[in-house]
């Protein structure tokens, strides 16, 4: 909707956090503030934005967002049931892009995975080497134990004769003295800081160095597939542990490949004859384990990224709700004193209602024994408004009355009500004990400002009329909707005389107010008593102020010449001030530019406050907003890097709290297709692994086609979900029903581990071999029978222990799977391995190390079938600790977003109880509007012009005879408090859907003030519609039987007397600062004196009203011409009722109910 020819837009959020951050966040803020004035500018003027729609667009810090190609709208967290519409929408929100520039450009796609903000990847790769340098003391451990484990097996066979086992046993023993010197130095923190950084550098070196080494020394006779194992797991865990780039751990795996084939081809002395094949073997199984670290890495990648990713969203979301939260508390505090404003948001309800103080709604009401009281009336407004449309006439207060609430911020004076053209507000309602010198010293600003229109303009009987007493108010609100801060008590009343009894260009004072004041300033009698007949009947002494004790010159106002005005108001223009040159109180009361002010006007108004000087500034301001951002990015994420232990079971890694663990299980796993895919790619490797150095057999075929086939369909069905554009829909949908249900893709993950080991199993067991004596041996050797890849005893059984490596690497990457069932899964796989190797297929190990050993009979070795499995049951440790890292990693990613998702349903909350309050206060779209300028100037202005509009002043006349202040009453109090009951009944008669088209506008003291066509889809209405007056005569009709059934409770006599009229008016808010919306125009007048001039019980009407409503089924009586102030005689109806006997029902009222 348009407002003047400016976008309503939506202001950006966040929580609180330490010092530093809370710093970072109000940087943040504030180049968001100073884009956002620019942007509002520019912005068409039809488009509008709804604050119900915030989701994580941030409109001043989404250009950084934008540059990392991620889109951070409808960022949503889901749990349990709502965790398939997150996953969806992160696949198709979030994409990672690829580097394509660059010395990156040559990679394969996974290797070129960053953010194209340089800033964001910077601080990724930052908190990337962090989470993973934490990883590197792991590494120390594991190497030191593996060691520990190779110098006990060694020396369980130690031979002295045997110098390769000597030279094996020290190079063992002096890299696990150099691993536990690692951990000491680690552990001390003696590293230097610029060599810790190179440590996972210098600890995979060292790994390194030590099975190049001992693979040269430690073998002998050395066999091309010794240590194969070893190396392609290394290769493995270089990928996933070590914190660097996949394209450099690449490089780092296949500098270990190329070690070993130099070592194997320069050295190996045994099994040379089938070298191609042997080789062919072993590139296939690290090319294997590179792939597969490749995807682990891959896949830990992506989840670090999007867990950057959504830090960073969940950073924004806050940001804009906190900032939005504190715009609203801002604006409630603009129009309501802090401390009701407090009280009403901690005692508002999740539904949007207040808690009960007993049998009654609660009273926010205080008492304030001394305060005072100032009421200022602009004289000679009516002959100012006369020359001067609605339009016009409510510009002019605004910049009136905007200037106003400036000089009661500098006095400390809380403006309590606009009255037309008068000015009420109260001094000392925050115990300040200067009450009355701030509220005589508001007075005088307030004449002096007066006195300089008027000596701008030249009108000579502009001026202000003031009256000051001091003395005590009951204050708050009232009601259940549209509150307004009121006041109410005798002295209020008196003090209202005291205007009305005043002089123009004068402070009228009560004797109490002199009391406080007569040391601070010169007096004269006021005689007030002459002027008024209520200050006469009270008894008051009054007086007028004349100056302030030596003070120089005489400040009386009453002369213009004389005048001596406050430098803040009288120097000379602002920029902005030069801008309204075209300023209505100069036109329009000069006359030199009488005419309408129209939207254009209103808009260049508007966009005249924007600083050309500031709008050079937007890039800097917006590159400075990413860079706050970012360091706030940083700073949380070091922050949440340790703060998820109390949270898990140290053990089991589970979470403490059960339902945290629900919601745990119920999360989908992304990427869950590329860790099955891992498994296919293991079963085809093992495949052609077998085919180069294992014999071959119609079996082998079988098992692999049926495995790949049966291995590859749950590939599919759980990829599917990730592409959806590349398969059908049917699968999609299977996919994301799998994907969704943990049961349905652990079982699946866990069937297809069990059929890639039976593929591999059935293969290991159909191997037929005899065990070799020494005779068979010897026969074969001098044969020079060698070890055939092809023979069926299967003569090279160590590959498939290698194979089985791959399998354990392979289970270990499924992210379908807890980490428990991994390792039960893993433990099933070794044990199994073992069992064979050990106990069911020992001879084929047997034969090999009697073949391979022969020509030493006299040299000590560990037996290839124990070796393998200590090998495997090493590896099996090593994968254990890593998924424990990975599983903590994951649920603390889980954590992350689940805090993000409940800091975000917690400033959501915070967001909508504010909006109720706020919208309690202003009409929703003109909330909407304040909130999102608050940054404009005070005398910035709102406005609409409406051309159907009903409007209704319904009061209980007989109200003031029953409110009295003695003691039964407690001061008062009482009274207001069943005030407040009516009130609230006449609200809850408003909340009926029948009546949802009409607005309440304000309570004036027992007058209820209420308007239908206020709407926003009633601002483009061109043609008469006035189904609005019937509904606001049902309203009323409604509201007197809701008094009648207050009075039958009660046993009251309290009568209501209203006043309709329907026309044109003028809807506005007077003062950006401290917004107060109200209606203008003769609509509203002649409404009021409706009601003013009625009788108590009855409903008058004008003529025009008349000829609306006499057919449409209610009972008039006819009144007669009856004197108007401003109109003359206007002839006027009762209106009584609904008229039973008419049954008469218009097509132009489709919800009318025939009576």
């Amino acid at each position: 909707m348009k407002k003047n020819g400016v976008t309503a837009r939506v202001s950006p959020a966040f929580v609180k956090w330490s010092d530093e951050t809370e710093n970072n966040i109000n940087a943040v803020e504030s180049c968001k503030g100073r884009k956002k004035s620019h942007s509002e500018e520019g912005e068409n003027s039809g488009t509008r934005t709804s604050l119900k729609a915030i989701n994580t667009r941030t409109h001043d810090c989404d250009r950084t967002v934008s540059e990392s190609k991620i889109s951070t709208s409808n960022v949503k967290v889901a749990f349990a049931k709502d965790s398939s519409s997150y996953n969806n929408a992160q696949s198709s929100k979030m994409r990672l892009i690829f580097a394509s520039i660059g010395k990156l450009m040559c990679l394969p796609a996974c290797f070129r995975v960053q953010f194209s903000s340089h800033q964001l990847e910077e601080i990724y790769q930052r908190y990337y080497c962090r989470h993973k340098l934490d990883r590197i003391l792991y590494i120390i451990l594991l190497d030191f134990v593996v060691n520990l484990c190779l110098i006990t097996m060694y020396s369980v066979v130690f031979s002295k004769s045997n110098p390769t086992q000597v030279n094996r046993i020290i190079m063992t023993s002096t890299f696990c003295a150099l691993n536990l010197s690692f951990i000491i130095l680690y552990f001390l923190k003696l590293f230097p800081a610029r060599v810790f950084k190179f440590l996972p550098y210098i600890v995979w070196f060292t790994v390194f160095f030590q099975l190049q080494v001992d693979l040269a020394i430690g073998y002998d006779p050395l066999v091309p597939s010794d240590s194969v194992g070893m190396f392609l797991f290394f290769m493995f865990i270089t990928n996933v542990m070590l914190p660097a780039s996949l394209p450099l751990c690449a490089a780092m795996s296949l500098l270990t490949a190329v070690g070993h084939i130099v070592i194997t081809s320069s050295f190996a002395t045994q099994n040379k004859e089938y070298f191609g094949r042997q080789l062919g073997a072993n590139i296939l199984l690290f090319v294997c384990s590179n792939i597969i670290g490749a995807i682990d890495s891959y896949i830990a990648d992506r989840r670090q990224r999007r867990s950057v990713l959504e830090t960073r969203q969940s950073l924004e979301v806050k940001i804009a709700l906190e900032s939005e939260n504190r715009q609203q508390r801002r604006l409630l505090h603009s129009v309501l004193p802090k401390h009701v404003a407090t009280e009403m948001v901690n005692d508002l309800e999740n539904d949007g209602t207040f808690l009960k103080d007993g049998a009654f709604n609660k009273l926010f009401i205080r008492r304030h024994q001394e305060c005072s009281i100032l009421f200022a009336d602009i004289v000679g407004f009516t002959e100012l408004s006369s020359k001067c449309t609605a339009e016009e006439l409510i510009i002019t207060l605004n910049e009136l009355f905007a200037n106003f609430d400036k000089i009661g911020t500098k006095n400390s004076c809380q403006r309590i009500k606009i009255l037309g053209d008068c000015y009420y507000c109260i001094a000392g309602l925050d115990d300040n004990k200067a009450h009355a010198q701030c509220a005589v010293e508001m007075g005088r600003d307030m004449i002096s400002h007066i006195a300089k229109v008027r000596r701008q303009t030249g009108v000579k009987t502009l001026d202000m009329r003031v009256g000051v007493h001091t003395g005590s108010v009951l204050a708050g609100v009232l009601g259940k909707i549209k509150w307004q801060f009121d006041a109410w008590s005798n002295d209020v009343t008196l003090a209202n005389s005291m205007e009305s009894g005043g002089i123009p260009g004068r402070v009228h004072i009560s004797e109490p107010t002199y009391n406080c004041v007569k040391l601070d300033y010169d007096v004269e009698p006021g005689e007030g008593h002459t002027r008024n007949d209520f200050i006469k009947e009270q008894g008051v002494k009054t007086f007028l102020i004349v100056r302030r004790k030596n003070e120089d010159g005489d400040k009386t106002a009453s002369s213009p010449s004389q005048e001596s005005v406050d430098a803040m108001w009288l120097t000379e223009p602002s920029s902005k001030e030069k801008r309204r040159t075209s300023s209505p109180i100069v036109e329009l009361i000069t006359g030199d530019k009488q005419r309408i002010i129209n939207r254009e006007d209103m808009e260049f108004r508007r966009v005249s406050l924007f600083d050309e000087e500031e709008s050079e500034k937007t890039d800097s301001s917006t590159a400075t907003c990413e860079k706050n951002l970012n360091k706030l990015l940083s700073d949380v994420l070091d922050e949440r890097a340790g703060g998820v232990k109390e949270k898990m079971n140290p053990f089991t890694l589970r979470f403490m709290e059960s339902d945290c663990e629900f919601q745990y299980a119920l999360e989908k796993q992304e990427m869950s297709g590329g860790s099955l895919f891992c498994l296919c790619v293991i079963i085809v490797f093992c495949f052609f692994v077998e085919l180069a150095i294992l014999p071959r057999s119609l079996r082998n075929y079988l098992t692999f086609s049926l495995g790949f086939l049966f291995l590859a369909i749950p590939t599919v069905l759980t990829a599917a979900v990730s592409f959806p554009k590349c398969f059908p829909k049917f699968l999609v949908d299977i996919s994301n029903v799998l994907d969704s249900s943990k049961p349905a893709r652990t079982l699946l993950a866990a069937l297809s581990v069990s059929l890639l080991v039976g593929t591999e199993l059935i293969d290991m067991l159909g191997c037929t071999a005899t065990k070799l004596d020494k005779t068979d041996v010897a026969l074969r050797y001098n044969r020079s029978e060698y070890l055939d890849p092809l023979s069926p005893s299967c003569e090279y059984p160590q590959y498939f222990y290698y194979n089985g490596i791959l399998i354990l690497v392979g289970i270990s990457v499924l992210v379908q799977l807890s980490h428990s069932l991994k390792v039960l899964l893993t433990l099933g796989v070794l044990l199994t391995y073992c069992t064979i190797n050990i106990f069911v297929q020992q001879d084929i190990y047997d034969n090999y190390d009697a073949y391979v050993h022969y020509s030493h009979e006299n040299t000590s070795f560990v037996p290839k079938k124990y070796f393998s499995s200590v090998i495997m049951g090493l590896c099996f440790c090593i994968l254990v600790l890593h998924g424990r890292q990975a599983e903590r990693t994951a649920r603390l990613l889980f954590l992350w977003k689940m805090e993000a998702f409940e800091k975000k349903t917690e400033l959501e909350k915070i967001r909508e109880r504010n909006q109720k309050l706020v919208n309690n206060i202003l009409p929703e779209h003109v909330a909407d509007y304040f909130l999102q300028h608050q940054n404009k100037d005070e005398t910035d202005l709102y406005s609409q012009s409406y051309k159907y509009v009903t409007v209704m002043f319904a009061s209980i006349p007989n109200f003031d005879e029953f409110y009295s202040e003695d003691q039964i009453n407690d001061g008062g109090k009482e009274c207001i408090r069943f005030l407040n009951e009516i009130i609230n009944d006449f609200d809850e008669v408003l909340a009926e859907a029948r009546f949802r088209s009409i607005e309440k506008i304000k309570t004036i003291k027992s007058t209820y003030m209420a308007a239908a066509g206020l709407k926003p889809e009633c601002e483009s209405q061109h043609s008469e519609n006035w189904e609005q007056v019937v509904t606001v005569v049902d309203f009323a009709l409604a509201l007197r039987d809701k008094l009648d059934s207050i009075n039958a409770e009660c046993f009251n006599q309290f009568v209501l007397r209203v006043g309709i009229c329907q026309g044109p008016v003028v809807a506005g808010v007077i003062g950006a600062k401290k917004p107060h919306y109200d209606i203008w125009g003769n609509t509203v007048n002649v409404a009021s004196r409706m009601e003013s001039t009625g009788k108590a019980g009855y409903m008058q009407v004008t003529e025009q009203t008349y000829e609306i409503l006499k057919d449409r089924g209610f009972k008039f009586i006819y009144r007669g011409p009856v004197k108007v102030k401003g109109k003359g005689q206007l002839v006027t109806y009762y209106l009584t009722g609904r008229d039973a006997k008419k049954k008469t029902v218009h097509l132009n009222l489709p919800n009318m109910v025939a009576i």
